[in-house]
Formats: C-alpha cells, sequence, structure tokens
C-alpha cells in the first residue's frame, strides 16, 4: 500500500505543477483579450472625437521627414511627419499618406480637426469604414485571448479532475495506514 500511495503523492504534485502552468496561457490569454478590448474602446473613441469637432478643415503641411511603407503598384504608402499652421499656430503630426512619391520639403494638403483639448491633429480615423480596418488587429487580438483562455481552462480542469481523483484515492490509504499502526 505504502508504495502505491507514494506513487499516488508524486502523480498529485505533478497534477499541480501541472495545473500551474495552465495558468501562463490563461494570464497571455487576459493580456491579449484587455489589448483587444482597449484597441476597440480607443478606435471608437478617436472616430468619436474626429466626428463631434467643430472644426474639421484642410490646410497646407510641410513634410519634415517620410519613409515608404508600402511599394505596392500603383499608389505607395509613405509614413511622413508634418509641420502645418492653424490659426498663427504651428502643429507637429504624422499622417500616412498614399501617393506616388513624396519629398522632404514638399507641400501636401491633409485634412485636420479641432481636439476638444482645443489643439489640431491629423485624424487617424475618419469613418465606418477605417474603424473597420483599424479594428482587425483588436479582433485578432481577441481571438487569440480567447483560443489562449479556452486551451488554460481545458486544460486546468483536467488537471483539477485528476488532482482530486488523486487525493480522493490517498487520503483512504492514509487513514488506512494510520488505523494499521494503531491496532499494532
Amino acid at each position: 500500500m505504502s508504495r502505491k500511495n507514494d506513487k499516488r503523492k508524486r502523480n498529485l504534485e505533478r497534477e499541480k505543477a501541472n495545473a500551474k502552468t495552465a495558468l501562463v496561457p490563461m494570464a497571455a490569454a487576459v493580456v491579449f483579450l484587455a489589448l483587444g478590448a482597449a484597441g476597440f474602446i480607443r478606435n471608437s473613441a478617436v472616430l468619436r472625437e474626429y466626428e463631434t469637432s467643430g472644426d474639421i478643415r484642410r490646410v497646407e503641411a510641410a513634410v519634415t521627414d517620410t519613409k515608404l511603407t508600402d511599394d505596392t503598384p500603383g499608389d505607395r504608402a509613405w509614413f511622413t511627419h508634418l509641420r502645418y499652421e492653424v490659426d498663427g499656430e504651428s502643429y507637429r503630426d504624422t499622417a500616412t499618406l498614399y501617393t506616388h512619391a513624396v519629398n522632404v520639403g514638399e507641400t501636401v494638403t491633409v485634412e485636420v480637426y479641432r481636439r476638444p483639448n482645443g489643439d489640431y491633429a491629423v485624424p487617424d480615423i475618419t469613418d465606418s469604414s477605417q474603424l473597420a480596418a483599424k479594428n482587425i488587429i483588436n479582433i485578432i487580438s481577441l481571438a487569440a485571448g480567447a483560443v489562449l483562455m479556452t486551451a488554460g481552462a481545458v486544460f486546468l480542469a483536467g488537471s483539477v479532475r485528476k488532482i482530486r481523483e488523486l487525493e480522493s484515492k490517498i487520503r483512504p490509504d492514509e487513514q488506512d495506514n494510520a488505523q494499521d499502526n494503531s491496532r499494532r
């Protein structure tokens, strides 16, 4: 009986360790879920801020730095740093411009809007189709979080079931050994 009980105790410790490892993907899942939800909230707030702005206008902006980010045939995507002026006040911002070429020092026309704090900014999201495109990464994050959480929960449930099963087998053996020892 003692050898069986010792083996069960070793198996119990191994299952407890396995249960602890199930918490790692569950913790990662919480991070993915939080990032996905925060992304949805942020993107929706940015669009709402743009839509409720009382001052949306087009201004001339000077390109201060540029980098080609997508070189597909046709229009190219350029990540640009811009400097522009609205009502005598100077602002700096970034924007992705879709055009054949953009050079430092060139002047481009961009749309800006007045933020609630009174500053002007180039909008990241201006309509629901852009919102949907920006939320793709958030959807992927939520899906990854859901898969990790499910996998971790299933693994943890299996380990907990095995732990309970082993604990129920160990206890009666210990009681039997204690009774045998008291009889001697």
